[in-house]
């Protein structure tokens, strides 16, 4: 399960939206500006200086350019 924390405001969150219903994959959004939320980036050790954070199965992968990354693996087999 991918899930996906950043803020309403933030463009490149909502592309991150976009290119996981692009891909046809399942996906939650979280926002960032949540309390209980941002705790969970806290915990994750997530890079606080980019946004979206990106976690999958319970690993933090990045931000957007690595949300890409992945996704364009799981589809066409080539690592990211």
């Amino acid at each position: 399960m991918i899930k996906i924390y950043g803020v309403e405001s933030c463009g490149i969150c909502k592309s991150a939206q976009n290119k996981c219903k692009e891909f046809g994959v399942p996906y939650e959004y979280y926002d960032f500006s949540i309390g209980q939320y941002y705790k969970e980036c806290v915990e994750a050790k997530v890079d606080m200086k980019k946004l979206p954070h990106v976690i999958v199965d319970g690993k933090y992968i990045g931000d957007y350019i690595n949300l890409l990354s992945y996704l364009r693996g799981q589809r066409y087999g080539v690592p990211g």
